[in-house]
């Protein structure tokens, strides 16, 4: 735990850590040591097979039963700053948009239609995907990172089953069949959304212009929204008490809370730095993966978790970079 608490402190200040360091007031490793844990892999786009690993180790130590494997798998993407900053092991540029071939090779057709010539894009976002244990308080962590611009749905799309193929995949070929992924009984509550309030509004007492009529409710999307997200909800905690045998599903777990909070830290890291650069997104990734629980969300923010906070013991082993073999 001392070495996550370390590892946290010096994410959020070098110049503290080492001050903390040489007043002997705690032993606390060097800043060379910890370059061993907080650089174990490479920082790099995408899915990372070590984190994936890492991360089935900590749902295997949660428990046996079948409940602690389901996660909740969110997105949500944070600005950061554009710019480009070289690799210093790989040698690689790091800053654009990262496009498959595929998506390259359209936007190089799109181009040369408009007659201009093709150069990659600058990254303006980092595209974030995190799962969260749905029964287990200690699984929460980030699984992949994207370089974004302007993104479009299809791209999206494919990212998204990306993060599933490399993570999830066996638990959705798993729930392919199942009966209880199909649609459950929520019409009485979609019915009040969609039908009752419409009615509610059109029914109302008075002279209104059909646009101040449509400011008395929210728009289409958002009652979409609002409708997917019952059902959603509804099918999914069914299943996981159901056929999962979870002993309860807590609300919270579907919010997004913990991207918001994932953002802070990174933020944080930068100190008044609001928008990183992508290179220090992906390094900050493999810091706060390694600190786990030691690295708690800012106190101020929009989320719960700064209110009444506690540090968790996590005394699992940490992974480290491996030394070159000498000849």
């Amino acid at each position: 735990m001392i070495i996550r608490l370390a590892l946290h402190l010096h994410c959020i200040s070098s110049a503290g850590y080492e001050y903390l360091r040489e007043t002997g007031v705690l032993e606390l490793p060097s800043s060379r040591r910890l370059f061993d844990y907080s650089h174990f892999i490479d920082a790099a786009e995408g899915c990372q097979g070590d984190i994936l690993a890492d991360i089935k180790k900590k749902i295997d130590i949660c428990g046996s039963e079948d409940h602690f494997s389901y996660v909740s798998l969110m997105f949500d993407e944070m600005h950061i700053r554009s710019g480009i900053v070289t690799h210093k092991s790989t040698g690689e540029m790091v800053g654009f948009t990262n496009l498959s071939d595929t998506e390259r090779q359209l936007e190089e057709i799109q181009t040369g239609l408009s007659n201009k010539k093709y150069t990659p894009r600058l990254a303006k976002k980092v595209l974030v995907y995190l799962a969260k244990g749905i029964t287990s308080s200690k699984l929460k962590d980030v699984v992949a990172v994207y370089s974004t611009d302007d993104m479009t749905a299809v791209q999206l799309y494919n990212r998204t089953w990306e993060v599933i193929s490399n993570s999830v995949a066996n638990c959705i070929e798993e729930l392919a069949d199942k009966e209880m992924l199909q649609p459950h009984d929520t019409s009485e509550l979609v019915k009040l959304i969609q039908l009752d309030w419409k009615k509610d509004i059109i029914t109302r007492p008075g002279i209104y212009t059909d646009t101040e009529k449509s400011r008395m409710i929210i728009s289409h999307q958002s009652l979409e929204a609002i409708i997917i997200t019952v059902k959603g909800f509804n099918a999914s905690t069914k299943y996981m008490l159901e056929m999962a045998q979870g002993p309860k599903v807590d609300a919270r777990v579907f919010n997004q809370d913990p991207l918001e909070q994932y953002f802070g830290k990174v933020r944080r890291k930068q100190g008044d730095n609001k928008q990183p650069l992508e290179k220090q997104v992906l390094d900050t990734r493999l810091k706060l993966h390694q600190a786990e629980a030691a690295a708690l969300a800012p106190s101020k923010g929009n989320t719960s978790e700064g209110r009444g906070r506690r540090l968790e013991l996590e005394n699992s082993p940490l992974l480290s970079r491996k030394k070159p073999k000498k000849n």
